[in-house]
């Protein structure tokens, strides 16, 4: 919990770095004066989307898992096939591994609920952590710059601090790029919900447009809570609704989004991205997960400006 929120902490500081350092350029305000600002405003929006979420996503959750229930046990397979000459023994056999997925996906969503309520305390702290981290860092993060000379000896220092320098650029590219796609695509999501009268569409907008942030991963978790609202509220028909709509903007931001926002720069192949997000995940938690995109540009431009030239030699 420390590392992740001491991560987030990392990446929040560099998207609000972006606007503190355009409200810099005003002459009356300073920079530190334009961090805190900036920071207080977008610590405030995460607090509102944090205080609006958690309520909603527990509402709907008791609201669709008596609904899965209740449609399996109404689910009459017979009349499903037409009155086909379909074997008792199969439809028996069907019937049985719908209410044993149903039992699954129950206690799944009953145990889901009570980790999410038993783990409040600790998101909280957390939290706050995250939005300390986030304040520091962007505060301090202009005399590391100035600094970073004393962490390399004379000898390779001009390189590395160059090499320091375009990688943190490359990374901050990568990341505002990213803020701003999950940006879009969460609006455009909450443009498609309130299109199909799927109930709260801000909800599912904000909460895409902040987990857009995690690569991959982040949209498959925005996606759950949106299936639940559509589920409970209009059935399969609005299950499937708001699985159509995200599908569609996975491929907007794969194919039309990323290429011309991320440009060619920052163009991380698809494969390794999910590589590395599984791989740290899977080592590190959240944190790894969060970590696999910095790490992924660290490797591609230390092997681009090490380890070729070593090569080449041999």
């Amino acid at each position: 919990m420390i590392v992740a929120s001491i991560t987030l902490g990392w990446y929040l500081s560099l998207i609000i770095d972006l606007p503190a350092r355009m409200l810099a350029k005003i002459r009356w305000m300073p920079f530190r004066l334009s961090v805190a600002f900036t920071s207080l405003l977008i610590f405030s929006l995460f607090l509102y989307g944090f205080y609006q979420i958690i309520p909603i996503f527990i509402d709907e959750a008791r609201k669709v898992l008596p609904l899965v229930t209740a449609t399996a046990q109404s689910l009459d397979l017979q009349s499903f096939f037409g009155g086909l000459p379909i074997d008792p023994m199969f439809i028996e056999w069907m019937e049985s591994f719908a209410r044993d997925i149903t039992g699954s996906i129950t206690q799944l969503g009953v145990d889901a609920l009570n980790i999410i309520i038993q783990g409040l305390p600790g998101a909280m702290t957390g939290a706050t952590l995250f939005l300390i981290t986030a304040a520091y860092l962007t505060f301090i993060l202009p005399k590391i710059r100035k600094k970073i000379w004393i962490f390399f000896p004379a000898s390779s220092r001009s390189r590395s601090i160059r090499f320091v320098r375009e990688y943190y650029i490359d990374l901050r590219t990568f990341i505002r790029g990213q803020v701003i796609i999950s940006i879009i695509v969460g609006f455009l999501a909450g443009l498609g919900m309130l299109l199909f009268q799927i109930p709260n569409a801000l909800f599912i907008g904000l909460s895409l447009a902040v987990l857009g942030l995690i690569p991959f991963i982040g949209t498959f978790i925005a996606s759950v809570p949106a299936l639940f609202i559509g589920f409970s509220h209009q059935g399969l028909a609005g299950g499937l609704k708001v699985l159509a709509v995200f599908l569609i903007l996975n491929q907007l931001e794969g194919w039309i989004l990323s290429p011309r926002i991320q440009g060619k720069r920052m163009k991380l192949n698809w494969f390794l991205i999910i590589i590395a997000v599984f791989f740290t995940g899977t080592v590190l938690g959240l944190a790894g997960i969060l970590l696999a995109v910095p790490l992924l540009v660290f490797g591609r431009k230390y092997w681009n400006e090490y380890v070729i030239e070593v090569l080449e030699t041999l």
